[in-house]
């Protein structure tokens, strides 16, 4: 009764507004031409010469000149930080969540400030929100030259390190272990201000990977945070060149105190109040020093240096890749990369009147600054003299930072949509009754078919702004990167946020390379090449794409100002990824659409070959089965060169499990207990009786469907598949740190199951 009730009043709702909505239109107060078709490239006249190439194709507004600087050239990132400053008229730039105890009571929090701003949250009332202390560009500058200044104290904490040929000059390194948080950026904004090479490692590398990409830098110092000290600990024995160890005190911590007690003596060691026993590291050097960060700053503010950045051509950073396939690589990029990178952007589909940054523009940091995609983001925004806030720490509480912090700038990636979407979204909707449900997805459905499928006041008012207050209700657009979005979620996603959302695509090696203009419309694309790269696409015979065929498809080329200087001590891999006309080689193959747009559909450097000689694109496979099977979370398709079948290991969607359970009369009492014991039943079940339980009989008849209606050739069906409960994650080390599958881990963890999958199908074979 109370559905039907609630219903005949969005009706009444509907109808008035629709009323007011005609009456806006009839005043041309409409988004008429809002929306448009954009050209995104078009070729260079004389360079379609090469049979097994494309032309080249460069950024529609760009085609006489690649875009390397501003307007205004600027020589190195620190002069971005000065740009902002004037831009935003000093107002803020960075924001933390705020700690009563610490407030004032450290070096760098005295220079905190609680704004009244309402859109900054202070002192909300609301329970989810949390208040937020801010730092002007002028105190982050300060800060920035504290803790410059500080490390360049230290005795033979940043020599100058050789690293010929790869690097021309000797260079001052500094490594950074720690999620994104204020420190962080101060650190970067440090090396920034002093020339100096910042060298980020991902916090999911573990023990081997931190060793590995130190001790190829080669840098004295790390700054870490207190969350990995242990980690750390671990792998100093490894590390031999490192003579200092700068911890970052605990995310949240209610601890007074601005230094760090250290006293090898006693076996123990006291950060912020908490003690860690060193007799648990036994292998620990004794010439390792630890300090606290604030002392670092208060050591640099009692021996000020004045600011030595860089210039164009010098090292600004060591990146690593994500280490989809093996080791990662240390990528050099210089400031001109960085600035290239930020220039392209912002001189382009940044600087349109729907889309330009300002002093306005409010940021949420989550992404790990470790990869190139956020620390770009980070210095396009303080370029505009944007705000940029933190988020806690804990991705569980990211709801808290962005009800509280109000962002109109959101960019993340399509794991994190997928989980508002079916996390949030959906299982709020199953809640209502039936016709509750149909309304809204009568109304999604009609909102994704209006001339405007963004903004629309009457369907917005009836069902969305709830749902785009997850994201603190003033998002102006979206950016979504590291991975594919799905067209249904991407059109979807775009009328629930009431927020444009389009695809870009970039590299560690090549900065951000793509992106759509923000009123096209179209989705299964990432638009065209920003100002600051030219691309082609190269002919790929082994796997059936030509570019001579239209539309054209290959591997995709890139060249200009933001692509990398070289794999460091990898020559023969830098070689193998730049050829000799300096086109970097990306692995990704690409399909060019008829307005210059190019759509990502498959990739190279993941290939392996069937004993058929059939080469098999692991990735293509998998974005079909997990696209249009609601069994499947996530999945990983592999093979052995020796055998003619593909097999996988899927992890299911416990959501859609349950649902569907409790549809085929399946009583439930604890399902997350319950969940475990029926994916581990149905591999032992298959496995020692050969017997199909009724889950796994489910995800086979969807993954028969999903063949029939996507007409999957026969060689790229999946013949088995073994049921995995608790996922791939970044934590569990098979996942990077942009989502992506850890190949190579993926294929050992499993090669028991994989193994046991194919003496079944020869068992089978007879």
């Amino acid at each position: 009764m109370r559905d039907l009730q609630l219903i005949i009043l969005c009706i009444t709702i509907f109808k008035l507004l629709c009323i007011i909505e005609c009456k806006k239109r009839e005043a041309g107060n409409y988004y008429q031409g809002k929306w448009s078709q954009y050209v995104h490239s078009y070729p260079l006249a004389g360079t379609d010469n090469d049979p097994m190439m494309s032309p080249i194709y460069r950024h529609s507004d760009f085609l006489h000149e690649l875009v390397s600087n501003f307007e205004s050239r600027l020589e190195s990132t620190y002069e971005i930080y000065t740009h902002g400053l004037l831009r935003s008229n000093n107002s803020f730039l960075y924001g933390r969540r705020y700690n009563e105890l610490l407030f004032h009571n450290d070096p760098i929090s005295r220079f905190a400030e609680l704004p009244k701003e309402k859109s900054l949250n202070l002192f909300s009332k609301k329970a989810n929100q949390v208040q937020f202390e801010w730092y002007r560009y002028s105190s982050v500058l300060t800060l920035a030259r504290y803790v410059g200044s500080g490390l360049l104290s230290l005795p033979d904490s940043l020599p100058f390190i050789d690293h010929s040929p790869d690097i021309k000059k000797p260079i001052r390194i500094v490594s950074l272990l720690s999620k994104n948080r204020l420190e962080w950026s101060l650190l970067d904004a440090a090396c920034s201000t002093y020339g100096i090479v910042i060298s980020p490692i991902y916090d999911s590398l573990g023990e081997d990977g931190i060793s590995y990409s130190i001790n190829l830098v080669q840098s004295k110092t790390i700054v870490v945070s207190f969350e990995v000290i242990s980690t750390i600990l671990r792998s100093l024995h490894r590390i031999p060149k490192i003579r200092y160890v700068i911890v970052l005190r605990p995310e949240n911590t209610s601890k007074v105190g601005a230094h760090l007690d250290f006293s090898i003596d006693q076996n123990k060691l006291i950060i912020h109040g908490e003690t860690i026993n060193l007799e648990d590291y036994p292998d620990l050097p004794r010439h390792v020093e630890f300090l606290s960060f604030e002392s670092i700053v208060e050591l640099g503010s009692k021996n000020l240096h004045l600011p030595t950045p860089s210039l164009y051509e010098d090292i600004n950073s060591i990146y690593f890749t994500s280490g989809t396939t093996g080791t990662s690589k240390g990528v050099i990029q210089t400031n001109g990369i960085w600035i290239a990178g930020s220039a392209g952007p912002l001189r382009s589909f940044l600087s349109r009147s729907d889309s330009n940054l300002s002093p306005k523009d409010t940021y949420l940091s989550f992404l790990p600054l470790a990869h190139i995609f956020e620390r770009l983001v980070h210095l396009i925004l303080i370029y505009s003299g944007a705000k940029i806030g933190f988020y806690n720490g804990n991705i569980l509480n990211l709801g808290e930072d962005l009800q509280s912090l109000h962002p109109t700038v959101f960019v993340s990636v399509p794991r994190l949509f997928t989980k508002l979407y079916k996390g949030r979204v959906l299982p709020e909707i199953r809640k209502k009754g039936k016709l509750t449900q149909n309304f809204f997805f009568s109304i999604l459905n009609r909102k994704k078919r209006s001339r405007n499928p963004v903004v629309n006041s009457v369907y917005d008012f009836l069902v969305f702004n709830r749902i785009s207050n997850l994201l603190g209700g003033r998002i102006r657009f979206t950016l979504s990167g590291a991975a594919p979005l799905e067209d249904s979620m991407q059109r979807d996603m775009r009328a629930m946020l009431k927020s444009q959302i389009v695809q870009g695509f970039g590299t560690t090696e090549a900065l951000a390379t793509f992106c759509p203009e923000f009123t096209d419309l179209t989705v299964n694309n990432i638009g065209g090449p920003i100002p600051s790269v030219e691309f082609r696409l190269l002919s790929v015979p082994e796997m059936g794409y030509d570019v001579r065929t239209f539309p054209r498809q290959g591997e995709l080329l890139l060249r200009g100002p933001t692509i990398f200087k070289g794999y460091l001590k990898q020559p023969n891999k830098t070689n193998e990824a730049i050829d000799t006309e300096g086109w970097l080689h990306t692995g990704d193959i690409a399909e060019l659409l008829d307005n210059g747009a190019v759509r990502i559909i498959d990739r190279r450097k993941h290939l392996f070959k069937l004993s058929q000689g059939e080469y098999i694109s692991p990735e293509s496979i998998e974005n079909i089965y997990s696209t249009h099977s609601p069994f499947i979370a996530q999945i990983f398709i592999t093979a052995k060169s020796t055998e003619p079948v593909i097999m996988a290991i899927i992890v299911p969607d416990p959501d859609y499990v349950k649902a569907w359970l409790l549809g085929q009369g399946v009583k439930i009492n604890d399902w997350e207990t319950q969940y475990n014991y029926i994916c581990q039943q149905a591999n032992l079940n298959y496995y020692k009786l050969k017997e199909d339980t009724l889950l796994r009989q489910g995800i086979m008849n969807s993954l028969k469907k999903v063949e029939r209606d996507n007409n999957i050739a026969g060689l790229k069906r999946i013949n088995n598949f073994h049921l995995e409960c608790d996922g791939f994650t970044i934590e569990n080390g098979l996942l990077t740190p942009t989502a992506k599958l850890m190949r190579f881990k993926l294929r050992k963890q499993y090669e028991t199951e994989i193994n046991h999958l194919y003496n079944i199908y020869h068992e089978d074979q007879g």
